[in-house]
């Protein structure tokens, strides 16, 4: 889950909750069960999640809706890479919400660029607090020239997923080392070392990825983004090195 969500509500003093997966698994099925039990005005979901790169699946999502009044945000900051989307629910459910950027599939991240999906009640009460000078028309303009030109972005997209597969079946083929199934441009693993030692053993190797092990229930994992075939390579070696 991105943090500014979490460290904004501190800083508005909103209370939170937070809900845990499954400890065995990481699926989020537990954590929607938990959802339920809690009266709130807001709930987060991202799918596909950051860093486990699992979805929510669709139906549960829909049950959520079903059995809720709060407004449920789907952080779908990864969804380009997954093929699914809450979109076609929003029609039925208003109080449902989508979140996009172009950080990630469009490689924009330091444009600060993105959108959000909701019905009209919704976006009239953001526009009531929206700051006046929040987006620049740089930004808007590249923003909208990405967008028309998605079909370049798609066919980077067939390329990170072919390597996505293809990575995670060498993770999978590596002693002490268990990969998790990803519908992101990311794989997360977990290590019999602690985290902190391969990670520091990669970047000796001047390999940079993301130490995940400070994270609740994610012990010894890491994340690695999916990178060309030669990157994976690269990785891969100095991965086995590392966890010896």
């Amino acid at each position: 889950m991105f943090e500014i969500y979490g460290i904004t509500g501190r800083i508005t003093e909103t209370e939170m909750v937070s809900l845990l997966r499954d400890p065995e698994t990481l699926r989020a099925d537990s954590a929607i069960a938990q959802a339920y039990d809690v009266d709130a005005a807001l709930i987060f979901l991202c799918s596909p999640n950051n860093p486990t790169g699992d979805l929510v699946p669709l139906e549960k999502i829909e049950e959520l809706l079903k059995n809720t009044d709060a407004l449920v945000v789907i952080d779908e900051a990864y969804a380009e890479f997954s093929g699914q989307t809450a979109l076609p629910l929003m029609a039925q459910y208003e109080n449902l919400a989508i979140l996009r950027t172009f950080s990630k599939a469009y490689s924009l991240a330091g444009l600060r660029a993105g959108y959000l999906l909701a019905n009209s009640e919704v976006i009239e009460s953001l526009l009531k607090v929206k700051l006046f000078f929040n987006f620049g028309k740089l930004s808007q303009a590249i923003a909208r020239i990405a967008f028309s030109h998605r079909g370049i972005f798609e066919k980077k997209i067939e390329a990170i997923l072919s390597e996505r597969g293809r990575l995670f079946a060498e993770l999978s083929k590596i002693e002490r080392v268990k990969p998790y199934p990803s519908e992101a441009n990311y794989i997360m693993f977990k290590t019999e070392k602690p985290a902190a030692e391969v990670w520091q053993g990669l970047l000796d190797k001047r390999i940079l990825i993301r130490n995940c092990g400070n994270q609740v229930l994610l012990e010894n994992c890491l994340r690695v983004t999916v990178g060309s075939a030669a990157e994976n390579e690269a990785f891969l070696k100095a991965l086995r090195e590392a966890v010896l």
